[in-house]
């Protein structure tokens, strides 16, 4: 059978293929269209060594986040957008409260566990009402994480638990 992989021929970008180091998913949304699945076949038609990094649609960052725990990029020399301001919030929230942001998703996971209608309805409620950057990262998260997987519009109807 065909496999698309070609041959590998750095050393380090070789281990970074192997499954048992955790990279079969990379980041913390889930992006219908994404590359986290296909992120490794992807890296090996990049340089092996990358000056800057400029990501336009990056979504759940899974090629940026690759590149840079395999040491082709440095972070700092990565930049990355899109045109959902909720997704920029969440990635900047992430970024500079990564702790608080932290800590008000695991209290929502201890009392909801894979997430409940109330959580949701919550979520979206925040979506279209705050301005609170903190709030609309973590209601956005939740979004991401029980939404039904084709729907991108902040609908109610949209829930799909787990």
């Amino acid at each position: 059978m065909y496999n698309p992989i070609p041959k590998i021929n750095s050393d380090f970008l070789a281990i970074a293929m192997k499954p048992e180091l955790g990279f079969q998913h990379v980041s913390p949304l889930q992006y219908v269209g994404g590359k986290a699945k296909h992120v490794k076949y992807l890296s090996t038609m990049v340089p092996a060594q990358i000056d800057y990094l400029f990501d336009a649609f990056m979504g759940g960052l899974s090629t940026t986040i690759f590149l840079i725990k395999t040491g082709r990029v440095k972070p700092e020399h990565c930049y990355a957008g899109d045109v959902s301001t909720h997704l920029l919030n969440f990635y900047n929230v992430l970024k500079t409260q990564y702790e608080p942001l932290t800590l008000k998703l695991a209290d929502d996971s201890l009392f909801h566990s894979n997430g409940s209608r109330h959580l949701f309805n919550g979520a979206i409620d925040v979506l279209r009402e705050s301005d609170d950057e903190l709030e609309l990262a973590r209601a956005f998260y939740i979004f991401n994480k029980i939404r039904m997987p084709h729907v991108w519009g902040f609908e109610y109807k949209s829930f799909a638990p787990s």
